[in-house]
């Protein structure tokens, strides 16, 4: 007779434990105590011989009373936990710990045998669960979450150190860090208890922190044996703000392009902190902090500098903005130091000498001159400002010239100066005087320039008079006194001229009232409104009303008057009216929680009761055009537009507003022209007396927000803090929504171009309402299934389309967007190339393809802490070259833009001029250049993990398409977050080829489901249409496929599965299960076979679901059914969702006939009533609401 092998377990434990002896403190084969980390997979290691016969896992100390919970014997496994899933067993012995728990913490011990017969020696381990913070480091409050920083604080303030949610207990102690070792700090501890976890504060008051002066070097320390964390210290540099003047001075000048080089002290110290303020502020700012004792460590903050491990500052090329204070503290191991270095940054003029009115280029010249007269002397591109005088040569004879009056001024040409001085001279006829005009004043130690000159007076103008010609002084003083009657008569003049012509001037305007706006025969519409809103004002009022909303209208009209479809075509321009065409507008139903389609765009401020409209939308949608529209009804009194009744609209693009905080100035300087008699406080007035004013503020993604975060009237006007009886429109990228909208907001997006915008705009655009050459345009991009979808997006239709009317392109090869958008760029080039000659080619086709310093600027002016998408024309001059800008102006990318800033060095507003990419998908192409040749360089500053994927989701994409390698680590960095895997999708679709690391990413989202959504627009289904299509030609694993709200419930015949948008999906994916989810709907027999039909067409499907919806009562055709009975498939049906108190059904394959899960009988007919009335009345409920 055969033994039970349970039996057989047991008598061989009774022998082992018989025969066992305790050796505890000999033979110890593990470790102990070891640490396992709450949540995760944990190995006890230990050491057992190769060639073992068994070993037994206990968890408890003692053998003798449990029974193991995993047994290895002869490479095979058993035991409880082992059956239970809890454990696990390596090949070597060691105990595996699937998920750690609490109940892990304590003593396991285990036996291992080599031979059956030898003597049993338990050896105990001590586990130790541990929970490691999110923090991996000791958490200074000051620090945010750096492990090193630098604060500056108030006396008097407590600083904090903590470890959160972390076990065991860590304990932490401050100290101060010298040359002569850290010294301990008395300090408060508490600790709180979570259920599992602790959380450890250290409080130190900050008097013990300042003993010793200006700096000081606080550790917080962590006992920490478990080794919870990845660092045991964290510091901080602290600064007394009482700083001690500075001991010494130094003045540098740098010539401008030069390189600035700074030395704090004599290069040796245990602290150091750099600190900044420009010319013209009066703030400090951080540069840079070193610390030398303890672990070395520098932080910068100024990507402008370098820092030398001796403490110096460096730049390689100084320019304007190095330009002020800097001031080094810095603490050796005896003393503490405090220095300032005034940098002069200069530029030395052009020429580089002053010049002479009346003279060449030559150093030397001799002037024609009448005895009285004035010569001007000027210094043309010189900073800093320097005076100028004129200066007599020794030797000329005395008395010969006599210098009256001196005018010194100056004209800022952005960066540098023009200085002028005019002197007004009487001189003697017939003599010669050698004249050199100097600089002088505070900075002429570094320029000590000289133009000498002669003076010879040929014509004596006071012959007429009764002076003597040799008599200059007595001359000069009845000039003088003749001088200065005048000047009283004047000053006493001057008032009642003024008042004159204040009084004919308004009278000259006052008929002006009726001034029409000249936007075609509309324009009469003006005067009626000004009639109309303006009947209480006076008539002062209402001219100057009048000629607010002409000049208003006329700055628009320049604005819709000059679309420009094709960037490198620069001399046809459009008006919007005759290129604006109605896309997809949708609003959001909060009570359904989903978007619903609009008819027109002017039910967009007929929605709801609020005064605020977001109108959001992807890159290239056609937000700024829909704008510029609104602009237009509103300036020609669109009878369908509901602005037609507003008195006055504000049309601005935000990007413009940079650093102006009052929306009045903006009005002032931005949209009326420069010549306007209309101030600040008129443009105050008039919108403050109106009836109704509507806002219209177009690319909130784009507006340049304020450096030191002061609140500017365009975010209070946002944020209803402002006009709030007035209508506001923003709009913005989907990825960049304002984060403080009020809760009353009413919400659109765009969508982009279906298929009948397309064709409308192709016969208005293109063809002249050509039926034949419109077939044609639509035929082209129709030739290629990725433009035809890409052609949804506006701004890329409209170039695509623009390109397919005017050249013989050939689509075919393009599958992706890169491919598309690389051809668009060399299209670009071509054209431009064909309007010069052929010996310029080569030259051109350099600049094409050499474009790295282009590319390092869009990456910056996305990326950068300073990001600019506005850029100054000279200085993206100087980072790019000349010739690369004009080839990137004349070919469209780059577009020039006259920009109102505030100039902080002046602390005046002025004009300037500046640029920016035509769009900003154009930029986030060339970033893209930069990000995939520099991908080490960007992955070590960390820039790969900080990019927002939905707000640069073009930039990645484009990267991928570009790079394979790069794709790879993005993917790898992204793959587990669920709220990015419709980005990854995006990014798979772009790469040229499919590496085995892609592929895992692949594998690794379809483990998930795969879901089509109601509110997915065309394009993103088709992407994911053709993910699913490239996991199966590269043979990943089938996966789970859920559609809401998204079939078609026409017939599908073909045996495709087509969704709402048109999309369809082909039945060779690699689709293992499927879950339809119509909520309320009814899917009829007809459209229920034929998901059935593509159930059974997917040959790897085994599963379909149906949710919150209404099946056929039984599915007649059993020749479908018997398909999925030999694969062993399952279809189930949950009309009420998925909770456990409703039913649930399974379809029986063998009768069509629908079953109860929990009984298996046939569904009732009263039963299978009450479901289609319950979820058919929610569905009517829903179409209602």
């Amino acid at each position: 007779m055969q033994m039970d092998p349970k039996m057989q377990l047991g008598l061989m434990m009774l022998i082992l434990v018989g025969k066992c002896h305790f050796a505890l403190e000999d033979d110890h084969l593990c470790n102990s105590p070891q640490y396992a980390e709450y949540g995760k997979y944990a190995t006890i290691d230990c050491a057992f011989p190769e060639d073992f016969f068994a070993v037994f896992w206990y968890n408890s100390e003692d053998v003798s009373r449990e029974d193991p919970i995993l047994d290895y014997k002869s490479f095979r496994k058993s035991g409880p936990g082992f059956k239970s899933g809890e454990y696990d067993v390596h090949q070597n012995g060691s105990l595996i710990i699937r998920n750690v728990t609490i109940t892990h913490d304590g003593y396991f011990s285990v036996i291992c045998l080599k031979l059956p017969t030898d003597d049993v020696v338990p050896n105990v381990v001590r586990v130790i669960v541990i929970v490691k913070p999110l923090i991996p480091h000791p958490q200074i409050d000051v620090c945010e979450n750096q492990r090193i920083c630098l604060a500056s604080l108030d006396d008097n303030l407590d600083i904090n150190c903590s470890v959160t949610n972390s076990l065991p207990v860590v304990d932490l102690l401050w100290a101060v860090r010298t040359s002569d070792g850290d010294k301990n700090l008395t300090s408060e501890m508490h600790t709180l208890t979570h259920t599992i976890s602790y959380t450890t504060f250290a409080t130190i008051r900050q008097t013990y922190i300042f003993e010793s002066g200006l700096l000081s070097l606080l550790v917080c320390k962590a006992e920490d044996p478990s080794n919870v964390l990845d660092q045991k210290e964290s510091l901080v540099l602290l600064v007394n703000r009482k700083l001690k003047t500075s001991e010494k001075t130094f003045v540098k000048y740098v010539k401008q392009s030069s390189k600035l080089d700074l030395l704090c002290g004599n290069g040796a110290f245990q602290f150091l902190l750099w600190k900044f303020k420009q010319q013209s502020s009066e703030v400090f700012k951080n540069l840079s902090f070193t610390i030398t004792i303890g672990e070395t460590f520098q932080k910068t903050f100024s990507n402008d500098y370098d820092f030398g491990t001796n403490g110096s500052l460096i730049s390689s090329q100084a320019n304007i903005r190095h330009y002020g204070s800097y001031v080094c503290l810095f603490a050796t191991n005896l003393t503490e130091h405090v220095e300032t270095h005034d940098v002069i940054v200069y530029v030395l003029p052009d020429p580089e000498y002053p010049a002479i009115q009346g003279c060449g280029h030559g150093q030397f010249c001799t002037i024609e001159v009448e005895t009285k007269g004035s010569i001007t002397c000027l210094l043309r591109g010189v900073r800093p400002i320097v005076d100028l005088e004129f200066e007599v040569s020794y030797g000329s004879v005395p008395g010969a010239i006599i210098f009256s009056e001196h005018h010194l001024t100056t004209a800022r040409n952005e960066d540098t100066f023009d200085v002028f001085l005019t002197s007004y001279f009487y001189g003697k006829l017939g003599e010669r005087v050698i004249v050199r005009c100097i600089t002088s004043g505070q900075h002429n130690t570094i320029f000590q320039l000289t133009k000498t000159f002669e003076l010879l007076f040929i014509t004596d103008v006071s012959s007429n008079t009764s002076t003597p010609t040799g008599d200059v002084t007595e001359q000069t003083t009845k000039h003088s006194v003749w001088i200065i009657s005048v000047a009283v008569l004047v000053a006493l003049l001057l008032p009642i001229l003024l008042i004159i012509a204040i009084y004919y001037v308004k009278k000259i305007q006052r008929p002006k009232a009726s001034v029409t706006t000249g936007v075609g025969e509309e324009g009469q519409e003006l005067k009626l409104m000004i009639t109309k809103f303006s009947s209480n004002e006076s008539t002062d009022g209402k001219a100057l009303k009048c000629t607010f909303l002409n000049e208003v209208t006329k700055k628009y009209e320049i604005l819709f008057e000059g679309i420009r479809p094709i960037p490198f075509v620069r001399d046809e321009f459009y008006s919007v009216k005759d290129v604006f065409v109605e896309g997809v507008v949708e609003s959001w139903n909060a009570r359904q929680k989903s978007w619903q389609s609009e008819e027109s765009y002017h039910d967009i401020l007929k929605k709801g009761n609020s005064k605020l409209y977001l109108i959001e939308g992807d890159p290239g949608c056609g937000k700024s055009t829909l704008t510029l529209q609104l602009a237009h009804d509103w300036c020609t009194r669109n009878s369908n537009s509901p602005l037609k009744d507003i008195e006055i609209v504000i049309f601005f693009r935000l990007r413009q507003l940079g650093g102006i905080q009052s929306i009045y100035k903006a009005i002032k300087e931005i949209i009326l022209p420069k010549e306007s008699i209309i101030t600040e406080m008129d443009v105050e007035h008039i919108l403050g007396e109106s009836k109704s004013v509507v806002f219209v503020l177009d690319g909130y993604d784009e507006y340049p927000h304020d450096e030191n975060n002061n609140i500017s009237d365009v975010l209070k006007i946002i944020r209803r803090e402002m006009f709030q009886s007035s209508g506001v429109v923003i709009t913005t990228r989907t990825s960049s929504l304002p984060d403080f909208l009020p809760t009353r907001i009413i919400k659109f997006r765009l969508t982009g171009f279906d298929a009948l915008s397309r064709q409308r705009y192709i016969k208005k655009v293109l063809v002249c309402e050509d039926e034949n050459a419109a077939t044609y345009i639509e035929q082209r991009l129709q030739e290629n299934p990725v433009i035809d979808d890409l052609c949804q997006i506006p701004l890329f239709f409209v170039i695509i389309a623009h390109m397919a009317h005017t050249r013989d392109t050939q689509w075919q090869k393009l599958k992706s967007v890169t491919d598309i958008f690389r051809y668009v760029i060399s299209c670009f080039h071509a054209h431009f190339k064909n309007k010069y000659k052929d010996d310029n080619a080569h030259k051109m086709m350099t600049e094409e393809n050499d474009h790295h310093k282009l590319d390092r600027v869009a990456f910056d002016s996305l990326f950068a802490k300073d990001r600019k998408l506005l850029m100054k024309k000279n200085e993206l001059i100087q980072k790019i070259g000349k010739n690369l800008y004009q080839e990137y102006v004349a070919i469209g990318v780059i577009v020039e833009d006259e920009a109102f800033r505030f100039d902080s060095y002046n602390e005046i507003y002025k004009y300037t001029s500046e640029v920016r990419f035509y769009h900003q998908i154009f930029c986030e192409w060339y970033a893209s250049e930069y990000l995939s040749q520099n991908v080490a360089s960007v992955e070590s500053q960390g820039f790969l993990n900080s990019i927002d994927p939905f707000r640069f989701q073009y930039v990645y994409r484009f990267a991928c398409g570009k790079n394979e390698m790069l794709a790879e680590k993005l993917l790898g960095n992204f793959q587990h977050e669920k709220t990015y895997r419709d980005f990854l999708l995006l990014c798979i679709i772009e790469v040229a080829k499919i590496t085995e690391k892609i592929s895992d990413n692949i594998q690794e989202i379809l483990s998930k489901d795969i879901i089509f959504h109601l509110d997915d627009n065309r394009l993103l289904q088709r992407y994911k249409v053709e993910f699913l299509n490239i996991a199966f030609k590269h043979n990943v694993s089938a996966c789970h496929v859920m559609f809401y709200n998204c079939i078609s419930f026409r017939e599908h015949n073909d045996g495709s599965l087509t969704m709402k948008s048109g999309i369809a999906l082909p039945h060779n994916l690699a689709i293992k299960a499927m879950t339809i989810y119509e909520k309320g709907q009814e899917i009829k027999h007809q459209v229920a076979k034929s998901i059935f039909k593509y159930a059974c067409l997917c040959k790897t499907m085994t599963n379909v679901s149906f949710e919150r919806c209404i099946m056929p009562e039984r599915m007649q055709d059993l020749t479908l059914l018997d398909t999925f009975l030999s694969r062993e498939a399952v279809v189930t049906w949950d009309p009420q969702g998925k909770a456990e108190f409703v039913p649930h059904y399974q379809l029986n394959l063998s009768n069509g006939h629908w079953e109860d899960t929990s009984d298996n009988k046939k569904i009732a007919h009263a039963e299978y009533e009450r479901l289609t009335e319950t979820i058919l009345g929610y569905g009517k409920l829903l179409k209602q609401a």
